[in-house]
């Protein structure tokens, strides 16, 4: 027999803004995205990973750096044009790069148009790399190890739920960084 609901009583408690629920669309994605990374990452490995994170958006890169300073090095990096290609292994002066500015404010960086963008107006990176977004991935013992991040050389409107997908999964990256270099030892 179907149970009948008093509106007033039997519904779910109203929660303050600051807390969004269970159901909400952003959360959903954000855990449906990460299922599907760790399990692309399981099987076939980090480059592939970041190829799930790529089709999600317009960017031409996925990548994921290492901060050495005063140095940034690629660690894996999934090219939407020559998704074939496996791409790592380059530095870059950290000074110069969009993931520096992640690394030194630990948060999110988020520029959709560099050229157009005032706080980018003197950053070397600027005219070669146009549009960015980019979130810290953190050690297990919380320091910062380097990147994860979308990047290409025109602008890009960036998805509403992007940088929370990026958060989520730097910290699927973190795990999957500690279990790799346990595995080396």
């Amino acid at each position: 027999m179907p149970r009948h609901t008093n509106s007033t009583t039997d519904r779910e408690p109203d929660l303050p803004p600051t807390q969004p629920r269970e159901t909400s669309p952003l959360i959903g994605v954000s855990r449906t995205v990460e299922e599907r990374f760790r399990a692309v990452l399981a099987s076939a490995g980090m480059r592939e990973a970041l190829g799930i994170l790529n089709e999600r958006t317009r960017y031409r890169f996925t990548g994921l750096y290492h901060v050495e300073p005063p140095l940034l090095r690629n660690e894996y990096l999934f090219d939407r044009e020559n998704p074939s290609l496996s791409l790592g292994g380059d530095a870059n002066p950290l000074g110069d790069t969009y993931c520096g500015i992640v690394a030194a404010a630990e948060q999110p960086f988020v520029a959709a148009d560099s050229r157009t963008d005032a706080r980018l107006t003197s950053h070397p990176a600027r005219d070669s790399i146009v549009s960015y977004v980019g979130v810290p991935v953190r050690t297990i013992d919380g320091r910062i190890f380097g990147t994860l991040c979308h990047f290409d050389y025109r602008p890009r409107i960036l998805p509403l739920d992007e940088v929370a997908v990026l958060e989520a999964i730097s910290r699927c990256v973190s795990q999957w960084l500690t279990e790799t270099r346990n595995d080396e030892r």
